[in-house]
């Protein structure tokens, strides 16, 4: 009986001293892979953005006084407005009377001189199509705060469409009127 004694009293310490042995290896083991994990995670923040160089950047402002103003990152206000007027005015009849619209625009952008640039190069296009929809309008509608605001945003995404059909890449942010004549 003093063998079996030994058999029983054996096995538990051998499990005992296994259980010794390999804990610390099983802690390392956790350890390492959590700090991959955490590296990982953190390189992956740090990680910058891919910039396309083809396509033109937000421009963002310089000046002292914007600088002093905490903005949030969706405000345009953070960026530098860049201009292109039309030399000649848009003159189109308006649709379903004998009234006319004559308008002097001008585009804006905060993104880079690509978008001017593409704008100018492209100004034939976007003509056409901005006559074709000023040919749509209403003259009662264009009376209107309104219909001249909703006129505003359908100019700057008929631009955005004929500048990403020919570059890829639109920009415009907002149409402005320098004249308008409806008569």
């Amino acid at each position: 009986m003093t063998k079996e004694k030994a058999k029983d009293s054996g096995a538990p310490s051998t499990k005992k001293s296994l259980i010794k042995k390999f804990t610390p290896l099983l802690i390392g083991v956790v350890l390492v892979g959590a700090g991959v994990a955490g590296g990982i995670m953190i390189g992956a923040k740090k990680q910058a953005p891919h910039v396309d160089p083809n396509i033109p950047q937000l421009v963002v402002r310089t000046d002292a006084a914007h600088q002093s103003v905490s903005a949030a990152k969706d405000d345009k206000s953070r960026y530098q407005a860049s201009y292109f007027s039309f030399e000649q005015p848009f003159t189109s009849n308006l649709e379903g009377s004998d009234n006319y619209v004559q308008l002097s625009l001008g585009l804006a952008t905060y993104y880079d001189q690509r978008v001017i640039d593409n704008a100018k190069q492209h100004e034939m296009a976007i003509r056409s199509a901005m006559l074709l929809r000023l040919s749509e309008q209403d003259a009662d509608v264009l009376a209107t705060p309104e219909g001249k605001a909703t006129l505003q945003r359908d100019l700057a995404a008929v631009a955005n469409r004929v500048l990403k059909d020919k570059t890829g890449f639109g920009g415009i942010d907002n149409v402005y009127f320098t004249g308008f004549v409806v008569q």
